[in-house]
């Protein structure tokens, strides 16, 4: 989310429904693997991030620059080393990595309409008898557009809802957020936000000792993260993370074929290799306005998937 589809949704004109191509792929000398070794061809971002595939994150990294991903993480306070400068960036890779506190902080941007605040630990300090001897000036920048921001929250809120954090679909309060698993099985993590909220959660040991195979984000991180955050929550109503819907911020739904990316026809939907269409969310103006080339009005066959003959 944070070195990846946030800087490429924010400015490089993706969007939910842009279609990857999830395959096995060498970048040079580097070559990540999706978990599982599985891959699932033509995807789109909503379905690349809920399932945290790997080829299609640094596919978009390379296709946006890593240069346009480090402006985007040094602007939420993510510290990078002059060694970060690479694909594996897409993946979470840094030298000296980052912390909780800047992760929280990190995501904040996405629930609050796209404003970054530089975590601090001192609001006011007053002397005994009531006056102000300091007060926190607090000046946010903003980082990405309301319309970005929403793009970013409704994304997440997928992971939730059916990618890999689902065990946060009962947590009495909307969520969204991403999982994630350090290399090596060193940790796990979850960050994510409520609409009072946001906040991230690390598991691991202090002397980097690996977990055991079957500690992830989703097993491991996301339960204690709704365990503490539920009692954070006692009281408070049931609050959306961002209020208002998705035509409040220019943003209009179109249904695209989800090989093509372009304007879906009957054809695409009709596909026998059910590939099919998709329906999301497009910053109005820059969805797609030509109908898809992939596909033609022709009959296709319902056993081999080729084009019928007359």
């Amino acid at each position: 989310p944070l070195a990846v589809y946030a800087p490429a949704i924010e400015s490089a004109g993706w969007t939910c429904a842009s279609v990857i191509l999830d395959a096995p792929t060498a970048f040079g000398t580097y070559k990540p693997r999706n978990a599982g070794n599985a891959y699932y061809g033509n995807v789109t971002v909503r379905t690349a991030l809920k399932n945290s595939l790997n080829i299609p994150a640094v596919k978009v990294l390379q296709a946006i620059g890593v240069q346009t991903a480090q402006r985007y993480l040094r602007s939420v306070g993510i510290e990078l080393d002059d060694r970060d400068a690479n694909l594996s960036l897409a993946l979470g890779s840094m030298t000296y990595g980052t912390s909780p506190m800047q992760m929280a902080a990190a995501y904040a941007p996405f629930a609050n309409g796209g404003t970054y605040y530089a975590p601090y630990f001192i609001e006011r300090i007053t002397d005994r008898d009531g006056n102000v001897i300091y007060e926190r000036e607090t000046i946010g920048t903003r980082v990405l557009s309301a319309q970005s921001a929403y793009l970013m929250t409704s994304l997440l809120k997928t992971v939730i809802s059916s990618g890999t954090g689902t065990r946060l679909s009962s947590a009495g309060t909307p969520v969204a957020g991403k999982t994630g698993t350090n290399s090596d099985q060193k940790g796990v993590f979850f960050a994510g936000m409520t609409g009072y909220y946001s906040s991230a959660l690390w598991v691991g040991h202090d002397n980097y000792k690996a977990l055991s195979s079957k500690s992830t984000g989703s097993r491991s991180a996301a339960p204690l993260w709704q365990s503490y955050m539920s009692k954070i929550h006692q009281g408070l109503s049931n609050r959306d993370i961002l209020e208002g819907s998705a035509s409040d911020y220019g943003l209009v739904k179109v249904t695209t074929c989800a090989v093509s990316g372009q304007l879906a026809t009957d054809a695409c939907r009709s596909d026998a290799m059910g590939y099919g269409v998709v329906t999301d969310y497009w910053k109005a103006g820059t969805e797609p306005t030509v109908s898809c080339q992939m596909h033609t009005t022709q009959t296709i066959c319902s056993v081999s998937g080729l084009l019928a003959s007359p």
